[in-house]
């Protein structure tokens, strides 16, 4: 016989034998529920590739003491990034957030399809965006992110990590300019390199091939 524990429910009802390595884990968290009913992977899958994309650098890079490079760097700030956001907590979290305003959404649906003709006319106008480019987050789209902020926010928080990641570089790489014009003898022997020892202040990193090598769904990653 497999080896099982007893698992109850907080007031103690409920009893129900479960087998050790079930115990405090959830499925589908990851999972992008289609509208076929398919189950959508994607996530679960370029979670997969950071993680072991972090295990190759700590193993090539950090137990050797070395810098790792531009590249290498962009999956270590999104590994952390998204150790952050796919955990319970943070999806609890969001949801909670997001609950609140779909509330307020509801109310503020339910106040206009009450209201008077005049009245109506003034909310119109108070909800109107300023132009034709703004953008529009609507009642079914904060119900979705109620529902499934993992995966709706993902694509957000790894483009940050992207932008965040080039707008450093940039800064890096002027500020290594300015110091060459102001010392000339520092770029001469080259010290520059040797002093930051690392590549990714003087090449930016070839993002391309690596997001589309990735299993993060395109629509979240370009949201």
């Amino acid at each position: 016989m497999k080896p099982y524990v007893w698992v109850f429910d907080r007031d103690g009802a409920n009893p129900r034998r479960k087998a050790p390595v079930n115990l405090f884990t959830e499925t589908d968290i990851y999972t992008i529920k289609c509208a076929d009913g398919e189950r959508d992977l994607r996530l679960e899958h370029g979670f997969s590739e950071l993680e072991d994309k972090f295990t190759r650098i700590r193993n090539s890079k950090f137990k050797r003491h070395e810098w790792p490079d531009a590249e290498q760097i962009v999956c270590l700030l999104a590994f952390v990034a998204t150790a952050q956001a796919r955990t319970a907590a943070f999806r609890d979290h969001h949801r909670q957030q997001w609950s609140g305003t779909r509330k307020r959404m509801e109310e503020m649906q339910a106040a206009y399809k009450s209201a008077s003709p005049a009245k109506k006319a003034t909310m119109e106008l108070m909800g109107s965006p300023n132009s034709e480019s703004s953008k529009v987050i609507t009642l079914d789209d904060v119900r979705v992110l109620e529902k499934y902020p993992i995966q709706q926010m993902i694509g957000m928080i790894l483009q940050s990590v992207y932008l965040f990641s080039s707008a450093c570089m940039l800064r890096c790489f002027a500020l290594l300019i300015r110091l060459a014009l102001s010392h000339p003898t520092i770029l001469a022997h080259g010290l520059i390199r040797r002093a930051t020892n690392c590549r990714q202040f003087t090449e930016a990193p070839d993002l391309a091939p690596a997001q589309s090598k990735s299993h993060f769904p395109s629509r979240l990653a370009s949201a």
